[in-house]
């Protein structure tokens, strides 16, 4: 992606949570940037939480890029979803793609009316309670025998570079490409006594 196009430090005005106030703080204790992360705490209800970006320059991105530091202590959690077809003031995971990390692996899933579609599996060793920072890059391309197709690719940094975790991803059936609505964020899943934070939040695009 070319550019930049939102701040690194957000305020949580800046966000649609699926989850609302609930499950959620900021925390100045434990962060990349002063003077907060943004932290997910223990919730009895078990499920996702999509967080959306509401500033005007990511509502429609059928080409863009999620960078974030993300900190877990156990099950599946972010980094993002992206295509996301809920209205401004609303955020799920109903209608999107995600890419989630469990296990040993990153996940590239397909919702539509909330039936998911596994694409595909990265291998990807997540250590817990540590940061990592990761990136997920989607476009409009083709599969290598030249059929349109989306195109995903996720990166890790490591040592201060941006690894490109193979292999890249194709949904010929690319979905929402012409989408009015097209938006981004990063993605947590909470459920009691396991805990994630996210920071320094980027979102790129075409400029």
């Amino acid at each position: 992606m070319p550019g930049k196009i939102e701040v690194v430090h957000h305020s949580v005005v800046d966000w649609d949570f699926e989850r609302g106030a609930n499950a959620r703080s900021l925390d100045a204790t434990r962060f990349i940037s002063a003077p907060t992360s943004l932290h997910f705490t223990t919730d009895p209800v078990m499920g996702s939480n999509a967080i959306l970006s509401r500033l005007p320059s990511t509502q429609c991105l059928p080409q863009g890029e999620v960078r974030t530091w993300i900190w877990r202590t156990g099950t599946l959690s972010g980094p993002c979803t992206f295509r996301n077809q809920a209205a401004l003031g609303s955020a799920g995971v109903g209608n999107c793609y995600r890419v989630a990390l469990w296990g040993r692996k990153a996940y590239f899933h397909r919702y539509i009316n909330h039936s998911s579609i596994l694409i595909g599996t990265w291998p990807f060793i997540f250590v817990y309670n540590a940061w990592h920072h990761i990136r997920v890059f989607w476009y409009n391309g083709e599969t290598p025998g030249g059929t349109p197709a989306l195109c995903v690719d996720l990166y890790r940094e490591v040592a201060g570079e941006w690894i490109k975790v193979e292999p890249t991803f194709y949904d010929t059936a690319n979905w929402w490409k012409d989408s009015a609505i097209n938006r981004c964020g990063p993605f947590s899943h909470v459920q009691p006594n396991y805990y994630t934070w996210f920071d320094d939040t980027e979102i790129w695009g075409p400029v």
